[in-house]
């Protein structure tokens, strides 16, 4: 896979996690990279936009009760990775990618 269609890739799983998220997308904040990204648009910057991975961070005094976030990913077919936080996503596993 090249750099470029990896983040698409990236991109793809991230829109497939908020899909997933989508009743709680109220307390869902994109930080990180991809935020940056997606902020700046067309903005030049000194190195090209290629992070895999997407940051979100949760505003708990948005959070619903429901659906628990752990079951809203399992149900669309996501996998808890081995640190706190870290899932993957069926696309990755169709690829053999590493990322979530």
């Amino acid at each position: 896979m090249t750099p470029q269609e990896e983040y698409v890739m990236a991109r793809r799983v991230l829109l497939d996690g908020l899909e997933a998220l989508q009743p709680h997308l109220d307390a869902l904040v994109l930080v990180g990279a991809q935020a940056v990204y997606l902020h700046t648009g067309e903005a030049e910057f000194s190195v090209a936009p290629t992070t895999t991975d997407a940051d979100i961070a949760l505003d708990t005094n948005h959070l619903g009760d429901r659906p628990l976030l752990g079951e809203a990913l399992c149900e669309a077919g996501f996998t808890p990775g081995r640190n706190p936080g870290t899932w993957y996503s069926p696309r990755n596993r169709a690829t053999g990618s590493n990322g979530a």
